[in-house]
């Protein structure tokens, strides 16, 4: 399963990651206010979760990442939030309750490679949706995979006296349209491996009329399409990261 052991070295890699940015960007495309409620599918450690919640929203946090989800309890428990985390697979998630918005954000809906998957994640945001509840997610935008190709990409991250190194190898699948991204994350104490870790991330791009099928499919409406937190422009080939705003019909 991804995020297992890649989980303890995720906020170290995006602790630049501007959070509360991108809460402004949902708050502006979907209309989001204080005081509603929102369930996030695939909350990951918590990014999105915290700051809605701080700003007065009633969140939900799922993900089926057990690490995940106790990184999530101990950031809420830290700064005393109350939030509810579920551990649970979104592609079946059943919670019994309706919301007044869902996200699913950084890429989650690129995990469901399969049209099975990505079809179940988008029907079990529908049925936890109010009727003209909002659907955000954001995605790869398949023109400009295609024409730019990722790249191998090496990071290294100074966690107190140690050195993190993260090597991201993409294998590109133009038939599936995937990506698949393997990652090996070493630790080290001088010279000294402390850990090496290594998982592998199959990604899936998108295409906007795909998208749109599957959205009218499950229930939905593409209310706008744009580069990620860029509300006003419309996606081109030079845009990697697009968000799809969805409303449940």
């Amino acid at each position: 399963m991804v995020f297992e052991t890649y989980s303890q070295y995720y906020d170290l890699f995006y602790q630049e990651k501007d959070y509360q940015a991108e809460v402004d960007f949902l708050q502006k495309v979907a209309a989001f206010a204080p005081g509603m409620s929102i369930l996030d599918l695939g909350c990951g450690t918590g990014g999105h979760v915290l700051p809605l919640a701080m700003r007065g929203f009633r969140v939900t946090g799922v993900d089926m990442s057990e690490g995940m989800i106790m990184q999530a309890q101990r950031k809420a428990a830290e700064i005393n939030i109350e939030v509810q985390f579920h551990l649970g697979d979104i592609r079946s998630l059943q919670l019994g309750k309706t919301f007044d918005g869902v996200i699913s954000m950084f890429a989650v809906m690129g995990y469901q490679i399969s049209n099975d998957d990505f079809y179940s994640v988008m029907r079990t945001a529908r049925k936890h949706l109010n009727i003209g509840g909002w659907f955000v997610f954001d995605a790869w935008f398949g023109p400009t995979v295609i024409r730019e190709r990722p790249e191998t990409r090496v990071r290294e991250i100074l966690d107190g006296v140690e050195r993190v190194i993260r090597i991201a190898s993409p294998e590109f699948d133009p038939l599936a349209n995937t990506v698949t991204v393997h990652y090996t994350v070493i630790r080290l104490a001088g010279s000294r491996v402390v850990d090496e870790t290594h998982e592998s991330h199959p990604m899936r791009f998108f295409f906007a009329p795909e998208v749109a099928f599957f959205a009218h499919q499950a229930g939905f409406e593409v209310q706008k399409i744009c580069p990620f937190l860029n509300a006003d422009q419309i996606p081109d080939e030079k845009d990697w990261n697009v968000t799809w705003v969805l409303r449940a019909v």
